[in-house]
């Protein structure tokens, strides 16, 4: 099945070599989850700490349906006291 994967600040690293920006088109296996796609992709957990399905929050089990949209943001740092 075909899924969007978006990975956002850091995590764009991990993105696949054919990615246009922080979008890219994959194919995954039917009973895929989240996580699968993010670990086959070496995103560490730790990492990972929004995970969207669609635009809803989601985690890392969630599974995957034909024409999900997977957007992931690191954990932010930052601010003042």
């Amino acid at each position: 099945m075909t899924i969007t994967l978006k990975l956002f600040a850091s995590l764009q690293k991990y993105m696949p070599e054919d990615a246009t920006g922080r979008q890219a088109t994959l194919e995954v296996a039917e009973s895929s989850s989240a996580g699968a796609v993010l670990d086959s992709l070496g995103v560490p957990q730790a990492n990972a700490h929004l995970i969207l399905l669609n635009g809803t929050q989601s985690d890392w089990e969630a599974s995957l349906s034909e024409g999900d949209t997977l957007s992931v943001f690191p954990p932010v740092a930052g601010g003042s006291q």
